[in-house]
């Protein structure tokens, strides 16, 4: 390779890193053009795009680096070595002892977080008379409220730079030891169904269910069939498809659903539009940045929402955005009638694309949740790969603090041309701004492959 384009790749994968004892020794022209790096990268971290360099400046940095650079002083960087695979986290919990994790409602059930957690403290119960060593659910709730703040109990209360989604928790701590799901729906009739697994033992599933509810509306019907629970087969769940659509307004209320004594009125009849109005400023303000959210919310006999509560469903989702949807729906125009009817709707927040030509992948056992983090942020859609050939391979490693702080990025691969150069830079900026959750347990780099397919 010439050096000169040995220069620019290096300058591309470890000029904008900053303390970094290891990295190569840069040229004069390199070394500026570092320090330049990384003061735009100090203006990302106060909100600033990260900046796309065009084949021009491209250009001018290779000509630079060239004159500066005698032939064979500088070569391709060495590949890394592997970082290791996360490591379990030791748990005061037995080993074998099931973790009963939140309960799951499906349309048109409408259970809000208090009412779930007091079913499955009861399905923990009606477990462990059928002989089952369970996970006290009192300490798994006192685990996930916290991470749901950015907290790590078990972890000397480690304060995370984002807050971590259920699925994050189960991955951090939970993965391989056996557990129990439970769910309610109502298919041919109403019932809680719950499902024992071990991922060590996939094909020793157990499934039981509860007794038929009458009431599906009323949390109370619900907690009262959970202690009793009998040997099922499995019961298929069923999801409601999603339908996009192209056009604002830039928050929309889709497929509501209710349930409990509507009579002759339906939510379905109800128009949204005066909500969707309000919505409007819940909308996320990066225009690239789009997702959805369950809402849930109770009716009082005077046809008001007297409850209503959102589920935080994507990483980009805001702590406030729960309480701002549930300020929308109080506008809803709602028959009067009887008390105890409830409704769940899907908030749609479109806002804009945040498609990427590249494709993510894990690269260490055990990181998936974090590889997700990174996809669904918009570093990779800020970064445009369009001019970059399909085959296209790199290798991304971010160097992470313990609360999950992106300090340093680093790519590897056949960086040798303007837009791959590009892109390198770019991504080197935008991957630092992604709040992650704290690091994988025993990492402290996190490696993911980048693709161009």
């Amino acid at each position: 390779m010439p050096a000169g384009l040995a220069a620019v790749m290096l300058l591309a994968v470890a000029g904008c890193r900053s303390g970094d004892a290891g990295a190569p020794a840069l040229d004069p022209a390199s070394a500026a053009s570092a320090s330049a790096g990384r003061e735009a990268a100090r203006a990302d971290e106060q909100g600033a795009a990260p900046p796309i360099a065009s084949a021009a400046e491209v250009g001018a940095a290779e000509a630079g680096a060239a004159e500066a650079s005698a032939p064979g002083q500088a070569g391709p960087a060495p590949d890394p070595v592997p970082a290791p695979a996360v490591v379990p986290i030791v748990l005061p919990f037995p080993p074998q002892a099931l973790v009963i994790r939140p309960l799951g409602d499906v349309p048109p059930v409408a259970l809000f977080r208090d009412e779930g957690d007091a079913v499955r403290r009861r399905v923990a119960k009606a477990l462990v008379a059928r002989g089952y060593e369970v996970v006290p659910v009192a300490e798994l709730e006192r685990i996930e409220h916290a991470a749901a703040e950015g907290r790590l109990v078990l972890e000397g209360d480690v304060v995370c730079r984002a807050p971590l989604l259920p699925e994050e928790v189960v991955a951090r701590y939970f993965a391989d030891r056996p557990f129990a799901t439970v769910e309610a729906g109502c298919f041919d009739a109403c019932q809680l169904k719950v499902d024992v697994q071990d991922p060590a033992r996939p094909e020793a599933y157990e499934g039981y269910a509860s007794a038929r509810v009458a009431k599906p509306h009323d949390p109370a019907a619900w907690l009262a069939v959970a202690g009793r629970l009998h040997a099922s087969g499995v019961w298929g769940m069923v999801g409601l498809g999603m339908i996009g659509m192209s056009h604002p307004p830039p928050v929309r209320f889709e497929f509501p659903s209710g349930v409990g004594p509507w009579g002759s009125s339906s939510i379905q009849e109800v128009s949204f539009e005066a909500a969707e109005q309000q919505a409007a400023g819940c909308a996320h303000p990066d225009p690239a940045v789009g997702f959805r959210t369950t809402v849930r919310a109770s009716v009082d006999a005077k046809g008001r929402v007297a409850r209503c509560e959102a589920t935080r469903e994507h990483a980009m989702a805001r702590p406030g955005d729960g309480a701002c949807l549930c300020g929308a729906l109080e506008r809803l125009a709602l028959p009067a009638g009887r008390a105890g009817r409830r409704f769940r709707v899907t908030a749609v927040d479109e806002g804009g694309s945040s498609i990427s030509d590249l494709v993510l992948e894990a690269v260490q056992p055990g990181t998936e949740t974090w590889r997700r983090r990174l996809a669904d942020s918009t570093a990779l859609a800020r970064c445009p790969a369009v001019e970059v050939p399909s085959g296209f391979t790199a290798l991304a490693t971010l160097a992470l603090a313990p609360d999950g702080t992106v300090d340093d990025v680093r790519i590897d691969g056949d960086i040798t041309t303007p837009p791959t150069i590009a892109l390198a830079r770019c991504l080197v900026q935008a991957l630092r701004l992604v709040p992650l959750p704290c690091r994988p347990p025993g990492l402290e780099a996190l490696q993911v492959r980048l693709r161009r397919p």
